[in-house]
């Protein structure tokens, strides 16, 4: 499963807690059965750091809204070479990392 798919999954999951709200906008979706359901889209949940690069900051007080783990990909490289010389030769790894969330709705752009 990739963290994308990890992600929306948690996020409809939430959708449906209450614990996050919903952009306003719908979907289509087919189910494991092969029907056609309408779905509401989430609003979007990203870590601390993915707001930071987006260009937001979470608001100070602010508690996550979930915690769940997703992948972590690192690259193990000597120190004479390149971040692109690790990656052509597969020195990478990943492992599951548990990652706190956060809410468009927690969240303000960076001025």
């Amino acid at each position: 499963m990739t963290n994308a798919s990890i992600i929306f999954n948690r996020s409809q999951y939430l959708l449906r807690a209450g614990k996050i709200r919903s952009t306003g906008r719908t979907f289509e979706a087919v189910d494991g059965e092969g029907n056609t359901i309408i779905m509401q889209e989430p609003e979007q949940i990203h870590t601390f750091a993915t707001w930071k690069a987006l260009g937001y900051f979470v608001r100070k007080g602010e508690k996550a809204v979930d915690s769940f783990s997703i992948w972590k990909y690192t690259t193990r490289r000597n120190p004479d070479q390149t971040e692109e010389e690790a990656q052509e030769e597969g020195q990478g790894r990943c492992f599951l990392k548990y990652s706190h969330f956060f809410a468009a709705h927690q969240v303000e752009r960076i001025a």
